[in-house]
């Protein structure tokens, strides 16, 4: 047993249903032309398989979705009658326009607008026609038409102006509907089919009865590259009567178009030129050969034509001279040099630069002095910060027992306390108690000592130490030597005090082994310069110095990777930017056993209670 794909099922259902089509158009084809001629009137003829004639709309609304966009208007002047007499000259005039694929689901929309006039009536018919194209081959549409036809009653001689037939009014308007559908069975034949009067719509102001009856359009084209032949005509089935043509068409998109024809009953020529742009004129005639035609005299018409979006034709290519010869270019050599990228693990250098001044008064002896910490005398790194204090104070919680009573202290230094308070009150700054976790209950005694007896009076806080660094909480309680301290010192601090540079070798088998990282200051001056002590080394470390040892000075500093390459010529990196800021404070400290209020405003006081 076998079994057909899906896909491949899909794919002949399609080329059945294209044959049915192909022999549903050539029976169709074959019947039209085998029909009974009699006279029939149509104002502008077209054929409805022709790509390059907007007029085919007319009578076939689907082969707008095949077109390009496009106005056209036109006239016609022609002598209606019969060749003996009584023939009236007659006018006709007609606009469309046609805009493909500016609807959603790939909808062509186009417009028709056809007007005769006579001494006797007038015809003016308006139409929209919607068409889709649902793939290269198939195309279908339908026109949706209001038709109108007008009566001159005063033109009608020996009729009674009280005729019946002109006691509903002397107009009438009607709609009208018509299909169409264009297949192209081969790629250079096209079949159209357009349906007319589909709905049959009323001509009789009296009789209702009286209608048009369908007319079927139908054409067959065969393109040879500027070249056409094209046959088709009008057949009406409930009359049996048509009108078949057939003409030859020479056409280029950057001159213009040329049809001449034959019909049944006369000869015809029909012809555009571009004049710029998208912008042609037209000019056709035809000619009657048969005293049947229903002209006497044939007709004019002449035609004005826009296309939209028009593409300019490109110019032709000419052959080269008999003596060129072929070349080749070189193909140009590109150099893969390896690289390096740098990078820092920080951005930025604080510079801290201490200025300080110690006053030691005379009456202090060295044993006293040697009390002192490493804080006392304004070395911890961490004053350098704008607060007051060097660390971070928390609220401290009372003890978990009562505190001592106050009469446990002596005399002398219940005096030296109460002296204390009274110069407190004497200031508007905060009073802090800064205490070890072991001394709190004695912050709790002095806080009640130390506190405001007047109502509304300062309350003295009790905080502890919070340090913000290991290396400040050990070099705290770091005792000092009375020998090193001098009246005035300066301390430099850098943060961070080293920075590190990762490096990354972009091609990591062909990158060279000596390399070495730079950095310059914004003069491009050479600051530091390091090379890796082993070809695997990825990071190097720089403490912020220069080549003599100098700490850098403020401001930006770009850094990249330098090596030779296989040449011998120097390379580079991308560089990129570090830059070091410095902020001076001068710190004053005096060592007293007696407070004494500072000169200035003081904004916090700091009673620190050591173990």
């Amino acid at each position: 047993m076998w079994f057909w794909p899906a896909k491949t099922a899909h794919r002949i259902q399609r080329r059945q249903f294209a044959g049915l089509l192909r022999l549903i158009a050539l029976a169709a084809l074959v019947w039209f032309t085998t029909g009974r001629a009699q006279v029939g009137q149509n104002y502008f003829p077209s054929d409805p398989a022709n790509l390059y004639d907007w007029r085919a709309a007319l009578g076939n609304p689907s082969i707008g979705a095949f077109q390009r966009g496009a106005a056209e208007a036109g006239y016609k002047l022609f002598h209606l009658g019969f060749a003996d007499q009584g023939g009236s000259i007659f006018k006709a005039s007609y606009a469309l326009v046609n805009l493909p694929r500016q609807l959603p689901y790939r909808l062509a929309v186009g417009g028709q607008l056809q007007f005769f006039t006579s001494p006797l009536f007038q015809e003016g018919q308006f139409r929209v026609n919607l068409s889709r194209r649902w793939n290269r081959y198939l195309a279908v549409g339908i026109g949706l038409a209001l038709r109108n036809i007008s009566y001159n009653q005063e033109n009608f001689d020996l009729v009674d102006p009280n005729d019946p037939v002109f006691a509903g009014g002397t107009s009438l308007w009607q709609p009208d509907i018509s299909i169409g559908a264009v297949l192209i069975p081969w790629e250079p034949v096209l079949i159209g089919i357009g349906l007319t009067h589909l709905n049959r719509p009323s001509v009789s102001l009296l009789n209702s009865d009286i209608r048009l009856a369908p007319q079927i359009h139908i054409g067959l084209s065969l393109r040879l590259g500027n070249l056409g032949i094209f046959s088709g005509g009008e057949y009406r089935r409930q009359d049996e009567t048509s009108r078949p043509q057939g003409f030859g068409q020479w056409q280029n998109p950057g001159i213009g178009m040329l049809q001449i024809g034959l019909t049944r009953y006369d000869v015809f020529m029909r012809s555009r030129l571009r004049v710029q742009g998208g912008l042609s004129i037209g000019y056709g005639f035809a000619y009657p050969l048969s005293s049947l035609s229903g002209t006497s005299a044939g007709n004019h018409e002449v035609t004005l034509l826009y296309e939209f979006n028009r593409v300019r034709n490109l110019p032709e290519l000419g052959l080269p001279p008999a003596d060129w010869e072929e070349r080749i270019p070189e193909m140009s050599r590109i150099d893969v040099v390896p690289q390096f990228y740098a990078a820092a693990n920080v951005e930025a250098l604080d510079i801290f630069e201490k200025q300080l001044v110690r006053q030691i008064d005379a009456d202090i002896d060295p044993a006293e002095l040697a009390k002192l910490t490493r804080f006392d005398v304004g070395v911890l790194d961490s004053s350098l910060h704008e607060e007051p204090f060097p660390y971070d104070l928390t609220p401290a919680a009372a003890p978990d027992s009562a505190h001592s009573d106050s009469v446990r202290y002596s005399r002398p230094y219940l005096g030296a306390l109460q002296n204390l308070r009274r110069e407190l009150d004497s200031t508007a700054a905060e009073v802090v108690l800064i205490t070890p976790r072991t001394q709190r209950k004695r912050a709790l005694n002095l806080s009640e000592i130390l506190s405001s007896d007047a109502a509304g009076g300062r309350e003295i806080k009790i905080a502890r130490k919070q340090f913000r660094s290991v290396e400040d909480s050990l070099r705290y309680s770091q005792p000092v030597q009375p020998g090193q301290l001098a009246p005035e010192e300066d301390l430099m601090i850098l943060r961070p005090r080293k920075v590190l540079f990762s490096i990354y070798r972009v091609l990591q088998n062909s990158a060279p082994a000596q390399w070495r990282l730079e950095i310059r200051n914004a003069d491009d001056q050479l600051i530091f310069s390091k090379s890796p002590r082993f070809p695997e080394q990825t990071q190097l470390a720089w403490d912020w110095r220069d080549q003599h040892g100098r700490i850098i000075d403020p401001g930006f500093y770009r850094y990249y990777v330098a090596w030779e390459d296989r040449r011998g010529q120097e390379r580079r990196s991308a560089s990129r930017m570090i830059y070091a800021r410095k902020l001076k404070r001068k710190i004053s400290i005096k060592v007293s056993k007696r407070f004494q209020r500072p000169d200035g405003k003081a904004d916090k006081v700091g009673i620190i209670l050591n173990k």
